[in-house]
């Protein structure tokens, strides 16, 4: 589940098992993380045509990607 925390308390926004159960096990969302930046069009990480640049994500991103895979 994804929450949001407002002061002390957890706010659910949604809930990633539901999609879960109508897709294969392999594609299965097990973790996620969520990044301090915004990624721009044009910037490091996306195309203007909003295209992924992955070198540059698996770079600037190596321990966070390393830790979901830990």
């Amino acid at each position: 589940m994804f929450a949001m925390r407002l002061g002390s308390r957890i706010h659910p926004i949604f809930t990633y098992s539901s999609g879960n159960a109508r897709l294969a096990r392999v594609e299965q969302i097990k973790k996620f993380t969520v990044l301090p930046a915004f990624w721009e069009p044009g910037g490091a990480e996306l195309t203007p045509t909003l295209k992924l640049r992955r070198k540059p994500i698996s770079t600037k991103y190596a321990a966070e990607i390393q830790e979901l895979y830990a």
